[in-house]
């Protein structure tokens, strides 16, 4: 359950925006949301920012694997 919800505060876009007015305070998930131009897009920027934010969530994936794997393997079965 601590692995679930780490990914989805890291992954949280909508309270920061709501929260946070100060430029210098953006988190990761508002800098690649904000990275998207109107009309010109630089990809291979917008992919190093999302690289850098997938990085830490594939990490603790790695560590935390055996652990994640067995909760939800054990959620079907009953004892």
């Amino acid at each position: 359950m601590g692995i679930m919800v780490l990914l989805f505060a890291w992954n949280d876009l909508l309270w920061p925006t709501i929260a946070l007015t100060s430029e210098k305070n953006r988190v990761l998930s508002m800098f690649i949301a904000l990275c998207k131009g109107q009309y010109v897009t630089d990809y291979g920027y917008l992919m190093a920012a999302s690289t850098c934010a997938v990085l830490p969530m594939i990490i603790v994936y790695a560590i935390f694997q055996r652990a994640f794997v067995s909760s939800i393997t054990m959620t079907g079965i009953k004892g």
